[in-house]
């Protein structure tokens, strides 16, 4: 669920809201994702972060009631935690963007999101979609990640952020950045996932997720959502003259 809020005083700030049940052992992973990269180029604000638990109206652990004892239904249940994340970013789906150039950089800028989760946080996100990058106009200009990727200064350059990647549920924390083990469960959208990733899980072979992964399903998007926005606008005129004025 998700709803934008102004916050009380001092702060006048729009605020997104994601309400979630995930597992207990999940609560904390969008927020450990998200913390290290706050103001970073690509990514969210994370604002705030709050996980409600059990209290004394909730036994934890309490398991079904079974007078049968049936094999199905003897497992404990895993337990669920309410979860609230709060974002000063607010962004719209991709399917606001007007044209095929502002739907690639947005796509694009999403992508520099992904780099800087996975440097700064150690972290895959391992759901790169449609669904999980917004269309934003943030006055991020900080891209520092072209300094570590080709050694030059662009401390400076005049960028804004148009694209955010978000939604770090099933992201994979790394810790020296080492490839995760084998035999982990497929995680993503399978509309988007690489082809390595599915010729694996439908092989039944071990599941190993790694950058490359993330990077290819960043193409699957821009091709599934260019050609469904060249359907509905088609080419802008600014494209239009481009095309018609090459030799």
């Amino acid at each position: 669920m998700m709803l934008a809020l102004a916050s009380r005083k001092p702060w006048r700030t729009l605020l997104q809201s994601m309400d979630s049940w995930p597992f207990q052992r999940d609560a904390e992973i969008e927020a450990n994702t998200y913390s290290p990269v706050y103001n970073e180029f690509g990514v969210p604000r994370l604002w705030a972060f709050q996980s409600l638990g059990d209290n004394s109206r909730f036994v934890n652990g309490a398991s079904p009631w079974d007078p049968f004892k049936t094999e199905v239904t003897t497992r404990k249940p895993e337990l669920r935690v309410h979860r609230h994340l709060y974002y000063s970013t607010v962004g719209k789906p991709l399917y606001n963007c007007k044209t095929p150039y502002e739907l690639i950089e947005c796509i694009l800028h999403a992508m520099i999101g992904h780099f800087n989760v996975f440097r700064k946080s150690n972290a895959l996100h391992r759901d790169v979609s449609e669904g999980n990058i917004l269309l934003v106009d943030e006055a991020v200009t900080g891209v520092d990640v072209f300094d570590e990727l080709f050694g030059s200064n662009f401390e400076y350059l005049p960028m804004r952020c148009q694209g955010n990647l978000i939604d770090g549920d099933l992201a994979k924390h790394m810790g020296d950045r080492k490839a995760p083990e084998a035999g982990e469960s497929i995680s993503g959208t399978i509309p988007f996932m690489s082809i390595n990733l599915l010729t694996r899980w439908t092989a039944k072979n071990p599941i190993y997720h790694n950058p490359n992964d993330d990077l290819e399903s960043g193409i699957w998007v821009a091709m599934l959502c260019g050609l469904e926005q060249s359907i509905k606008y088609g080419a802008s005129n600014q494209e239009k003259f481009w095309l018609t004025a090459l030799p």
